[in-house]
């Protein structure tokens, strides 16, 4: 018998979709965190570097009074330098294995216990070759968080639509995640069930095979109609029109990782809602979607045949 939501999830939010804004006006963050800090709903909350030394240091007193965990996401660095942990030029590879221990160090000095990350760009050719490198970048990244005593998150995106990147198919992430047994112990899988319908991939197939290698999910919405404006990786609300995921997909989701063991009866696993603030949308709005959302859906979920 499934009990309250919270008592089975550990639930963040990535602060920088709600508010975009922080991204030009890092003074704006402390407002923004703190309507997340003050929310009992919120266990944790994604970031990533923050540049004002007065900014990231009152953020990082804030959240340590307030009992908020943190995870450091190093996308927007890997996206933003076009860094590349799967290249097959070894200089490339280095600088981006040297560029993401430099987002670990930041992710320990914010006080953060993970890190999030992701491959680099998909190659159609050599691709036996790129996942070969990919593996040998998180074995490194790896011995490096354990010294750092941090956890590492590798996150599943497209391969074919926005984002493409070498993780990617079910497939190969599992052939990744295998050829890193028992090589890399800080090291698991991070996947998201808006990138879902991107893979043209149902539920069951992207998360059943990765039983047991999976560290954190997220939730959010996806678009696959080219013609809408949110296509691709950009995170609508839940029950955006053209979307594909809502509480049903939602309550899916939950089912599979229950089925894996991912969500157990005693314990908490960790899930985070990721929307992306549109035009003319209030991050208050989109907060209240997603816990609305979630609450249906764990009800949905906790009356399936479990």
């Amino acid at each position: 018998m499934w009990k309250n939501y919270q008592d089975h999830l550990e639930i963040g939010t990535i602060y920088v979709t709600l508010f975009p804004e922080t991204l030009k006006d890092e003074e704006s963050i402390l407002p923004a965190i703190d309507l997340l800090i003050r929310d009992i709903f919120f266990d944790r909350i994604e970031l990533g570097y923050i540049q004002n030394a007065v900014v990231r240091n009152e953020l990082k007193r804030r959240l340590k009074i307030s009992k908020v965990k943190t995870t450091y996401v190093a996308q927007p660095r890997i996206f933003g330098m076009g860094l590349d942990i799967n290249s097959l030029d070894e200089g490339k590879r280095k600088e981006a294995v040297l560029q993401l221990k430099k987002c670990m160090e930041e992710a320990v000095e914010m006080g953060s216990d993970s890190m999030a990350f992701c491959s680099g760009p998909w190659v159609n050719e050599l691709k036996e070759e790129a996942k070969a490198a990919l593996v040998n970048s998180v074995i490194e990244l790896d011995a490096y968080a354990k010294e750092l005593e941090l956890k590492i998150f590798l996150e599943v995106y497209d391969f074919n639509v926005e984002r493409n990147r070498l993780l990617g198919t079910t497939i190969d992430t599992l052939a990744v995640a295998k050829s890193l047994e028992n090589k890399a112990t800080n090291f698991s899988l991070m996947i998201d069930l808006s990138h879902i319908p991107l893979l043209r991939e149902t539920i069951e197939e992207s998360v059943l095979p990765l039983k047991g290698k999976i560290g954190h999910v997220h939730i959010g919405n996806g678009v696959i109609d080219q013609e809408d404006s949110r296509y691709g990786d950009r995170h609508p609300y839940f029950g955006y029109p053209k979307g594909s995921n809502d509480v049903k997909e939602v309550a899916e989701f939950l089912k599979a990782l229950a089925d894996i063991g991912y969500l157990k009866q005693n314990g908490k696993a960790s899930l985070s809602i990721e929307i992306i603030k549109g035009d003319g949308e209030r991050a208050e709005d989109l907060i209240m979607n997603a816990k609305r959302t979630l609450k249906e859906a764990w009800y949905l979920f906790g009356n399936m045949d479990n």
